[in-house]
C-alpha cells in the first residue's frame, strides 16, 4: 500500500479511492473482561465467558466452546460486532491477538487476559477479522509488546494504532472473498482429517494383518531388520569445513524425519 495516498497497489476493479487512515481511539470504545471473580465462580450459571484460547485460536469467535458463569450485571456483556484482544503471551509474536464475536447470546462476558472493543462505526466484520490478523496490522501490535518472560499490550498504546479504511462497498469485496477461502480451507482441512483417519485404520488392520487384500492367503514372513537392511549411523557436517557445505547431498535433521506416516 502508498504510504502517500493510502491506496492499494492490487484492487477490486471499480475501486480506485485512496482508504482513510484513521486511530482506533477514533472508532470506538474499549471495556475490560472479568473482575472480582474467582476459581469457584466458573464452570455453572445461566451466563457464558468466551475463554482466552477461543479468542487467541479463532479471527471469529466459536460460539461453541463458551464456559459457563452465573449471570453478574457489574460485568460487561460482549455484543455482536465487538472486537476481542488478548493482552498476554508467551512470546511477543502472539500478543494482542483478536477475535470477532458474531454470535447472538445474550449475558456473555470476555475472560480476564483479555479486553473488548466496541466500534462506533459500520464495518464489514468478515474484512475487519482479516485485517485484524494481516500482517500489515501485526507487526504494529508486535512493536508494543513488553516483557522478558511474558509480554503484555497496553489497552491505550493499541487505540492509539492506525488502520486504514476502505469504504464499504470495497470492505464488503474483500470481507467476503477472504471469508470464502476461509470456508474452503475449513472444508479441506476437515476432508484431510477424515482421510488421515482413514489411513490410520487402514495402517493398523493391514500391518495387523487383520485384514487383506482379496487373493493373498500366504503368511507374512518375519525377519530382524538386520538382516534386511545395514544400520548406519548420521551425523552434522562440520561447519567450520566450508567443503561439506552447499554441495549436490543433501542430508536431514532429525526434526525432518518421521513427519510423514
Amino acid at each position: 500500500m502508498s504510504s502517500e495516498k493510502n491506496t492499494p497497489k492490487i484492487r477490486f476493479k471499480g475501486f480506485t479511492d485512496p482508504w482513510e487512515q484513521r486511530k482506533l481511539k477514533e472508532l470506538g470504545d474499549t471495556y475490560s473482561g472479568l473482575t472480582g471473580k474467582s476459581k469457584n465462580d466458573f464452570g455453572h450459571g445461566d451466563a457464558f465467558y468466551i475463554p482466552y484460547l477461543n479468542i487467541f485460536t479463532n479471527s471469529i469467535v466459536d460460539n461453541s466452546n463458551l464456559e459457563k458463569i452465573d449471570i453478574d450485571s457489574k460485568q460487561h456483556a460482549v455484543n455482536y460486532g465487538d472486537v476481542l484482544f488478548t493482552v498476554s503471551s508467551e512470546t511477543p509474536e502472539d500478543v494482542g491477538m483478536t477475535s470477532i464475536y458474531m454470535g447472538n447470546k445474550n449475558n456473555v462476558y470476555l475472560n480476564s487476559f483479555c479486553f473488548g472493543y466496541r466500534l462506533n462505526k459500520h464495518f464489514d466484520l468478515f474484512f475487519l477479522s482479516s485485517y485484524f490478523r494481516s500482517n500489515v496490522f501485526r507487526k504494529s501490535i508486535e512493536i508494543l509488546a513488553q516483557g522478558i518472560s511474558r509480554y503484555n499490550i497496553s489497552k491505550n498504546k493499541v487505540m492509539s494504532l492506525k488502520i486504514f479504511i476502505p469504504t464499504d462497498d470495497e470492505q464488503s469485496n474483500i470481507g467476503c472473498l477472504l471469508n470464502h477461502l476461509d470456508d474452503t480451507i475449513t472444508a479441506n482441512q476437515r476432508k484431510l482429517d477424515e482421510l488421515k483417519n482413514v489411513k490410520k485404520l487402514l495402517m493398523q488392520k493391514i500391518f495387523s494383518q487383520e485384514w487383506r487384500f482379496k487373493g493373498f492367503t500366504d503368511p507374512w514372513e518375519q525377519r530382524k531388520l538386520g538382516q534386511i537392511a545395514r544400520i548406519q549411523g548420521g551425523g552434522t557436517p562440520d561447519s567450520k569445513n566450508k567443503d561439506y557445505w552447499d554441495g549436490d547431498i543433501n542430508w536431514f535433521t532429525p526434526t525432518e524425519v518421521g513427519h510423514s506416516v
